[in-house]
């Protein structure tokens, strides 16, 4: 992948929660494709719950 690239939500596999350290954390596995049109599967991690459960196919994502 390309840095800074924005990428879209094609699919949400699944969300689960882990927690180390003494902190939860959220996991949601998904399939992003990027501007250039590639697709990966990725791991993003969450403190918040609300936004771990929330995430949808079809929203964007930038880093």
């Amino acid at each position: 992948m390309y840095p800074y690239q924005h990428c879209t939500i094609l699919a949400v596999v699944c969300t689960i929660s882990t927690e180390l350290f003494g902190f939860t954390f959220w996991v949601t596995s998904v399939k992003l494709i990027n501007q250039h049109n590639d697709i990966s599967n990725d791991v993003i991690y969450f403190l918040d719950k609300a936004d771990a459960i929330n995430l949808q196919t079809g929203n964007k994502l930038s880093w």
